[in-house]
């Protein structure tokens, strides 16, 4: 189903091939939205069950930023890259 969610790990990059790592492990920011969203499928993390403890689930799931009908409303997957 597309509404799943799937777990996020991560993994050490580092001996990726010379062409560069593979799309799964590829994640774009979108300024406009706040979201972080993957190359390969153009779905979002997302904190899983609106937790906001440290240390809360960080999930891959269908975008639904600033949706009045989403869980939060889509604000668990509005991010603020500091650069």
């Amino acid at each position: 189903s597309s509404n799943t969610s799937t777990g996020v790990g991560l993994t050490n990059c580092s001996s990726s091939s010379s062409n560069g790592q593979p799309k799964c492990l590829q994640w774009k920011y979108n300024a406009q939205d706040g979201s972080i969203r993957s190359i390969t499928d153009g779905r979002c993390l997302s904190i899983e069950n609106c937790n906001t403890a440290d240390g809360a689930d960080v999930v891959v799931t269908d975008c639904h930023v600033d949706d009045p009908q989403a869980p939060c409303q889509g604000k668990n997957q509005k991010w603020i890259l500091n650069t």
